[in-house]
């Protein structure tokens, strides 16, 4: 059995989101696309939830994680601000 992992499994799930020049291809693309932008609301809303909840935390661990989603968000920015 293949195994795959996350990023395999959302891409094969999510499938292509290119464009090819085909009108049905590039149309799937488009679906494909608006459903990809469905999960990353979803998993953004959760982050930001997850951030909320932590950022006043005296935990460590929960320290651990806000500074991780810091980490994360600054990484997206970074790749949304080179999308032109």
């Amino acid at each position: 059995m293949k195994k795959y992992s996350v990023e395999q499994l959302v891409l094969e799930l999510i499938g292509h989101i290119n464009f090819f020049g085909d009108t049905n291809y590039d149309l799937d693309s488009v679906h494909n696309l608006n459903d990809l932008g469905t999960l990353l609301d979803l998993l953004l809303v959760e982050i930001a939830d997850v951030a909320e909840f932590t950022k006043d935390k005296p935990e460590a661990s929960a320290k651990v994680i806000h500074d991780q989603i810091i980490n994360v968000k600054r990484d997206l920015q970074g790749i949304l601000n080179d999308i032109k």
